[in-house]
């Protein structure tokens, strides 16, 4: 375990780097974790809440106003008093640092918060891109950090070119580290502390299952429902996110598929807005995309009409996992009842989110027998891209802080 003097050694080198873009107030010191759940935090969440949504410019980023729900006194209140009413005792882990996703703008703040409420201090590198949400929010959030002096230096900010980062990484107790599988891999072979606690957020795949029967037996308002979720899911990141659907599974007959994706398809077109739509260097990348999955013989056909390109695939493969960017391509799999999931081979694959509509419990239920080891998350349609401390297979507040059983639990 490194010693307080070699914590302050490589600070003083991380701190006064000239590699680094601090965005913010930066100690003279090495920051320091505290005891997690500590009221500060808690006001500190309330205010940034209130911050947010009251902040015109925020109205016009989804994400940002999204997060701003998420941290209103509520909701932060029934996640830590559901940690609360644990048989643990909670000690924060440290130092963490986050490397943060290119694809999604504001998922970083979520788990450097989520980070914060563990009493943890919190070293960010922010993504090279530079972005209206990100900027924006670091912004607002130093903004009110001014008010909680205790949680200046628990939350830094900072940008830095990925091959001139000065050791950050020796000085974690803990990592959260987004990105592809290629770029986990660069950053596990960094030189870090023997107890560092790393959780890797790698790429996977999520997709969706719908019912046929239940679409076709909507009702025309239903049905625009159904459709807003699954454009909320899969178009807010323009699939970027691993959490939103790149593959669809209709369940149904013949006759009930091609009536529900008649159906389903003519209410999407009627309900994607115009921002919703893909760019046309978006477009050009799904269509490379499409491109190769169909060279690489993982496609049965496709058609390239519409806002979203659509494709029919007999089974996910890894060419589809792989190779598949998103940009609003939607790979479609097709089978009788859900027990013909299996002949898909999705078990074989880590799969983030799956989304559904119009199953039962009992459906629910053989779905989660049925993903033995490849499924973190099942949630119905249009809540794909919600935050939990949960998220890929993970506890994150269970993670970024040390247990120790109360004595009552012993």
């Amino acid at each position: 375990m490194n010693s307080s003097a070699e914590n302050e050694r490589l600070w003083q080198q991380i701190s006064h780097s000239t590699v680094i873009q601090w965005l913010g107030t930066v100690p003279d010191h090495c920051p320091h974790s505290a005891k997690p759940f500590g009221d500060d935090v808690l006001s500190f969440c309330k205010a940034l809440s209130a911050t947010l949504l009251a902040d015109k410019q925020t109205q016009s980023l989804p994400d940002l106003v999204a997060l701003g729900f998420w941290l209103r006194a509520p909701s932060i209140s029934r996640l830590v008093d559901n940690y609360r009413a644990l048989p643990f005792h909670f000690r924060s882990l440290g130092v963490v640092f986050h490397n943060t996703p290119n694809n999604v703008d504001s998922l970083f703040a979520y788990s450097a918060i989520t980070s914060l409420l563990c009493g943890n201090a919190n070293i960010v590198r922010l993504p090279a891109r530079q972005s209206e949400t990100t900027d924006l929010f670091v912004s607002l959030c130093q903004r009110v950090l001014i008010e909680f002096p205790s949680l200046q230096h628990r939350l830094l900010f900072f940008r830095c070119a990925h091959d001139a980062l000065p050791p950050v990484h020796q000085l974690a107790d803990g990592r959260i580290l987004w990105g592809s599988n290629q770029a986990i891999r660069q950053q596990r072979q960094a030189s870090v502390k023997a107890h560092c606690r790393d959780i890797a957020m790698v790429h996977k795949i999520s997709g969706a299952v719908l019912d046929c029967g239940h679409i076709n037996r909507a009702d025309d308002n239903t049905l625009t429902a159904i459709a807003e979720c699954f454009i909320r899911d899969t178009m807010t990141y323009a699939q970027q996110a691993c959490s939103s659907p790149k593959f669809l599974v209709w369940a149904g007959s013949t006759e009930e598929r091609l009536a529900a994706q008649k159906r389903f398809w003519t209410a999407i077109a009627e309900n994607l807005k115009p921002a919703q739509i893909t760019s046309p260097s978006q477009r050009m990348d799904a269509l490379f995309s499409l491109q190769y999955l169909i060279h690489h013989e993982a496609l049965a056909s496709a058609a390239i009409d519409g806002p979203i390109l659509r494709a029919q695939a007999p089974t996910l493969t890894h060419a589809i996992t792989e190779h598949h960017n998103g940009n609003g391509l939607v790979v479609e799999m097709e089978v009788e009842t859900l027990d013909d999931l299996l002949a898909l081979n999705l078990d074989d694959f880590t799969l983030q989110t799956l989304t559904y509509s119009g199953l039962s419990d009992d459906a629910l239920h053989r779905l989660i027998e049925m993903f033995s080891s490849g499924l973190d998350r099942l949630v119905p349609l249009g809540q794909a891209l919600n935050f939990d401390t949960l998220w890929d297979g993970v506890d994150l507040v269970l993670q970024l802080t040390r247990l120790s059983a109360r004595a009552e639990a012993l």
